[in-house]
């Protein structure tokens, strides 16, 4: 009897859960829904008659003629000058200044909230309630 209460919370808190949930629940367990296909008819087509169809005589080979042309004669090559270093500016020491805070010292930083999920919430909220109904029945049995 013991096993059946077992099984029977587990259940009811999991079709809880997926029912709550059922939006997210969804994505990992998609619905099945029996559908009977429609029948299929095939039918055959009318034969039709092979159609011949005559070879293209090939086309005649042109062969262009070979024109030999004189090497072309190509300019001197010419090396640019080497351009000359880039100027370095002197290095000047950097004097830190002190600047007025431009917020008074009460302000408070602006931090991001994040809010969690609702079906997180309600799965949370599930959990906690199996865990004292837990703990519960074990106060009870003592």
């Amino acid at each position: 009897m013991r096993a059946n209460w077992k099984w029977a919370t587990t259940t009811g808190l999991g079709a809880i859960a997926f029912t709550i949930t059922s939006g997210s629940a969804s994505a990992f367990f998609p619905p099945i829904l029996a559908s009977t296909p429609d029948p299929i008819t095939i039918t055959q087509p009318p034969p039709v008659a092979p159609i011949i169809v005559a070879p293209v005589p090939p086309t005649p080979v042109v062969v262009p003629p070979i024109l030999i042309e004189p090497v072309p004669v190509l300019p001197p090559v010419v090396v640019p000058p080497v351009p000359p270093p880039p100027f370095v500016p002197p290095v000047v020491p950097v004097v830190p200044q002190t600047l007025p805070p431009t917020c008074p010292c009460t302000c408070v930083p602006n931090v991001p909230q994040t809010v969690p999920e609702p079906t997180t919430i309600l799965s949370g909220l599930i959990g906690l309630a199996a865990v004292a109904g837990n703990a519960a029945r074990r106060r009870r049995a003592k």
